[in-house]
């Protein structure tokens, strides 16, 4: 799928792409589950996924912006072209697990560097108004930042529900603000998350 994505500075011209084929999956895995960890190395990496067999394995589909058009044959994604990657798995409907831009690293000239990355930061906005009408996201930190710079409060998923009608909710914490709550994950830390979207309750 081919279109505009508008911002406040540019109009870039560029493709979308749903992966969502296990064969192509399994073919991309290594290089997406890299293009993951950089964009997460500020935290020590993707940590939704084990390794790149477990990504491609309990992922649902990949929402990736390309600059131009897409390979109609998905394995043969160019990665320099990439903008952004959203990750999904499905979970109480479509869930965002992750989400990050192509740094352009190796792209020698900094001003060309610079208008690459400046593309891939509004393709970003894009992704995450997508996640939050067709799906839904737990996010902290400046994740939760970036979500509330481009979304509306309204769109924020009320804590009690998620508490009394969502499967395995059950026990989170409502803070007092009665918007952010705390969850014990598996490996046993607490955290502090805001969820938006449009989240199934089966």
């Amino acid at each position: 799928m081919k279109r505009l994505i508008r911002s406040s500075t540019q109009v870039i011209q560029a493709s979308h792409g749903y992966v969502s084929d296990p064969k192509v999956m399994r073919l991309l895995a290594s290089d997406l589950f890299e293009f993951m960890n950089t964009a997460y190395r500020w935290i020590g990496g993707f940590k939704s996924f084990s390794d790149s067999v477990d990504f491609a394995d309990r992922s649902l589909l990949w929402y990736i912006t390309y600059d131009g058009k897409m390979p109609e044959d998905q394995s043969k994604i160019d990665l320099n072209k990439v903008y952004t990657v959203s990750v999904y798995k499905k979970k109480n409907g479509l869930k965002l697990v992750g989400v990050g831009n192509n740094r352009f690293d190796n792209i020698e000239d900094k001003d060309e560097r610079m208008i690459l990355k400046s593309k891939a930061r509004d393709a970003l906005v894009d992704q995450i108004e997508f996640a939050a009408r067709k799906g839904w996201a737990e996010v902290s930190g400046s994740l939760e930042s970036l979500f509330k710079s481009i979304l509306s409060p309204k769109q924020i998923i009320d804590p009690e529900f998620l508490k009394t009608k969502v499967k395995g909710f059950e026990d989170i914490e409502i803070l007092p603000d009665n918007i952010h709550y705390d969850r014990i994950l598996s490996s046993g830390d607490r955290v502090t998350k805001v969820a938006y979207g449009n989240i199934r309750t089966t």
